[in-house]
């Protein structure tokens, strides 16, 4: 049915569902899985996580902290997923708006279906 699921999360507790409904689809339909957790810069947008960012904090420290709470945020739903006996993709494109890089990230894991 689905051979590749693509599942997208912040690290919310809304997103965390996703993630495990989506494990859970994977499991049952023996698909392979590619996580995703997509990082905008400037935008105020923050990871779950990933500290508060105060008015002067400068770029290269906002990458920073997003590229740490992503790796976080990977790390755990890798261990759920390896915990039912998926084996998983993950990638964390950074720059772009969400929408953007989880579509980008569909279309280069070859994903027929997205969970999010």
């Amino acid at each position: 049915m689905y051979a590749r699921i693509l599942i997208a999360t912040d690290g919310s507790e809304v997103a965390q569902r996703a993630v495990t409904q989506g494990i859970e689809l994977a499991a049952s339909l023996d698909s392979k899985v590619t996580f995703v957790v997509v990082s905008e810069t400037i935008t105020g947008n923050i990871l779950a996580g990933q500290p508060e960012i105060g008015l002067f904090t400068g770029t290269h420290d906002i990458e920073a902290a997003s590229d740490k709470a992503a790796v976080n945020i990977l790390a755990n739903v890798r261990k759920l997923a390896e915990a039912r006996g998926l084996d998983c993709a993950i990638v964390h494109p950074r720059n772009m708006v969400p929408s953007e890089g989880i579509l980008a990230t569909a279309t280069e894991s070859g994903a027929d279906l997205i969970v999010m």
